[in-house]
């Protein structure tokens, strides 16, 4: 909370002094007591380059009441119409028509804002008033008001409804599975009342449900409907107690945030008619509870019968759960401390026995079989040789993509490029994202915090990163213009001959907008040869040799401007706040990143064509992204495209490393692997191709974990697709499995 609260201040400062930050302040306090209209006027006119003054709030409030003045004096001055209009003119309507006070109008009535959103509508039905700009004269039909800012429906923001319903909800079939007992004893399950964002951006209250027992999150389609969040097609089929399923057919992505506190994080909510049964059955009484006073409860109508929204399960279950814990008696709930307030939960004693329904929401997720298929299908699809039919031709994504890169890029006199980052949408829609990354960064370093050997290399790596002037420290001051933070997370490579543990970097994680950095840059053309023809021509050669660029995507600088979309949270010591840093070069896991590094290959090329023709031929078709896949039927040809290559990439700052040739002249190794990883980034699971060079061949190394595992369907498909071979060689032992 310090960092988030310093993170903000230090970013109104960037907009002016302490003076102007109180001023803006009370500018706040004003505006929220005004009615809704006149906030919204307000809002227009405000530049978000600077704070607000207070004179240009009382010169905009001044300006309002001179208008609602006029238009006061305006109304009391039509003529009548008909002999009823003669006899209401007498007795002139006061202008609240709630209280009769001629001090302010119906929306900024104090008694009409202190009914509940259901009494507003009814009073508003009572008086036959337009219930979108609650005003009389006219129908809602004809009414030319804007709609509600919530949900975009035809009512006032005042008449939105945003405490949920209660009603009660048929049983869901097979979600859950339910008994009937007589029990001395109950149980009351962990409740809290969260706020989930809705597409609009605002926030609507819903009762959440806490359960360790459940591998997935739910919600229910009504809240869905209130959020108005599209849900994607997926099918996942939810398995219960007693083997019981139930299939559902969408989920969707939203954020929740905590009712006491700023915690807030994004989760994947699949989908259903109902979660379970209203809980508890009954309003429990607790008298004779020992709730302490002082604390804040997470559902503070904890006791009551309520139905359940929203279901969180044991991936943020834990990650709620804070330092805290009370047991007043053996014969009552436990309370647990939680990022979301109090939870109450457990047994307790009861003297009524009649029967009471008893839910247990234990379930696991399994993918449907249809699913399964589809992802088999995939495996049969990545392995099939595409057609080079129209493979020259463009999508008008990628037109503008290449005409981007050609009028963007720079070669700087070093001989490194430079790039900009090609968007496809207005860059403005990349929100807040800095608490999330803040949050991600916090979890990765106190999983390396538990193993000391972990945390020596991610150090080394992101020290590695700074000294070679790949990252750079920013003031801790969030960027006024947008911007954008990358997450990362620290993998192991035990099989790398070079590089143990790599940083992986992640732009697909949406902002609060709910757009990614990746949504939102354009992708661009392949340029490069499909993989079956690169190893294809590859075995065609009697003498055989690879390497690979030492930190190709690294080499290529990102242009000052575009940083800002690149910034990551890091600090080295665990007890120094949170620092800002921005990555200068292109970055891997960005949509652009294989483009700007292939394209580049191709450019020096193109640019050494007439010194050096035999290098420039191989770098555009016999590289798969930064491997090299070479070979020729002399040793003097495959000296001179050693040397020619590796002087091509040296002019521009990329340097050939881990040599292997099946001649061992053409070897800076004495090892006799070499690994190739040769799967596209779709495919992570596989091992990769070992290539043994003295020999000339390829070997297919597997780990021996699974001769114990069951012939099921999904285990088949698990052990298939770790065999990936591209040239089919191992196609005859692999198609009956795939069958």
């Amino acid at each position: 909370m310090i960092d988030t609260v310093s993170a903000v201040y230090d970013s109104l400062l960037s907009l002016g002094g302490d003076k102007l930050i109180s001023n803006a302040m009370l500018v706040h306090i004003v505006m929220s007591k005004v009615d809704p209209t006149t906030r919204l006027k307000w809002e227009e006119q405000l530049d978000y380059d600077k704070l607000p003054l207070r004179a240009e709030c009382e010169a905009m409030l001044n300006k309002r009441y001179q208008h609602l003045s006029a238009e006061e004096a305006s109304s009391s001055q039509q003529r009548p119409n008909n002999e009823d209009t003669r006899q209401k003119t007498k007795n002139p309507l006061p202008i609240c028509l709630h209280c009769g006070s001629k001090d302010h109008y119906l929306t900024a009535c104090p008694k009409f804002q202190a009914l509940t959103a259901l009494k507003r509508f009814e009073f508003a039905k009572s008086i036959s008033m337009s219930i979108n700009c609650l005003r009389k004269g006219h129908t809602v039909s004809k009414c030319k008001a804007d709609r509600c800012g919530v949900c975009n429906r035809s009512h006032n923001n005042m008449l939105h409804q945003y405490p949920i319903s209660f009603e009660t909800v048929p049983q869901p079939s097979t979600s859950q599975a339910m008994h009937i007992s007589s029990l001395p004893d109950r149980v009351i399950l962990a409740r809290a009342v969260v706020y989930v964002k809705a597409s609009s951006g605002v926030y609507v209250q819903a009762r959440a449900l806490l359960d360790s027992g459940s591998q997935v999150n739910f919600t229910t389609e009504e809240l869905m409907q209130k959020l108005r969040i599209r849900k994607e097609k997926f099918a996942l089929n939810i398995v219960g107690i007693c083997n019981s399923s139930k299939k559902v057919q969408g989920k969707l992505k939203t954020y929740i945030k905590s009712r006491i506190n700023s915690f807030e994080f994004s989760a994947d909510f699949w989908v259903t008619r109902s979660i379970s049964v209203n809980h508890p059955d009954r309003t429990v009484n607790t008298n004779g509870w020992k709730i302490p006073q002082n604390i804040e409860q997470a559902d503070p109508s904890f006791y009551k019968c309520h139905k359940i929204d929203i279901l969180l399960g044991a991936e943020i279950f834990f990650d709620l759960l804070s330092v805290g814990q009370i047991r007043t008696s053996p014969r009552q709930p436990t309370l647990q401390n939680t990022v979301l307030g109090w939870i109450i939960s457990g047994s307790y004693a009861t003297n009524n026995s009649s029967s009471a329904q008893v839910s247990s929401t234990l379930c696991q997720f399994e993918e449907s079989v249809g699913s399964i298929d589809a992802i088999i299908r995939k495996f049969w699809e990545l392995e099939e040789i595409t057609a080079q039919v129209n493979s020259t031709q463009l999508t008008p994504e990628q037109a503008k993509c290449e005409a981007f890169f050609s009028k963007t890029t720079q070669v700087l006199p070093c001989g490194r490029l430079q790039v900009r980052l090609s968007f496809k949408t207005d860059r403005k829609l990349l929100a807040h994202s800095y608490e999330t990354a803040a949050r991600r960064f916090q979890a990765l370093e106190r999983r390396t915090l538990k193993d000391p050997v972990l945390r020596k290399m991610y150090l080394d790596f992101m020290h590695e990163y700074l000294e070679l002037r790949h990252m750079s420290p920013k003031n801790n001051r969030l960027p006024s213009e947008p911007h954008y933070f990358i997450l990362h997370q620290c993998v192991l490579r035990p099989q790398s001959t070079t590089t143990k543990l790599r940083v992986v970097f992640d732009a697909s994680s949406r902002s609060s907008t709910q757009v990614a950095l990746n949504e939102a840059l354009m992708v661009g053309p392949i340029v490069q040869e499909e993989l079956f023809t690169t190893l294809l021509r590859f075995r065609l050669h009697k003498y055989a040799m690879t390497a690979d660029i030492t930190k190709m995507y690294r080499q290529i600088l990102v242009h000052e401007g575009d940083r800002n979309f690149q910034l990551i949270v890091w600090r080295q010591d665990p007890s120094k706040h949170l620092k800002i840093f921005r990555l200068n070069s292109v970055t891997y896991g960005t949509a652009p990143a294989p483009l700007l590094a292939t394209r580049w290959l191709q450019m020096l090329s193109d640019k050494n064509k007439a010194k050096y023709p035999l290098g420039s031929k191989v770098i555009p078709n016999e590289f798969y992204v930064d491997d090299l896949l070479t070979g020729s039927n002399s040793m003097e040809s495959l000296t001179q495209i050693h040397q020619e290559v590796t002087t091509i990439l040296e002019s521009a700052g990329l340097k050939l490393a881990k040599w292997f040739s099946n001649h061992t002249s053409s070897s800076d190794s004495e090892s006799l692997q070499k690994l190739l990883h040769l799967s596209d980034t779709d495919s992570t699971k596989t091992l990769g191709i070992h290539r043994q060079p003295k020999d000339d061949i390829f070997r297919l190394i597997l780990e021996d974990n699974f001769s114990e595992l069951r012939a099921t369907k999904r285990n088949i498909l698990s052990v298939s697709a770790r065999v990936f071979v591209p040239l089919g060689l191992l196609a005859p032992l692999v198609t009956k499995a795939k069958i």
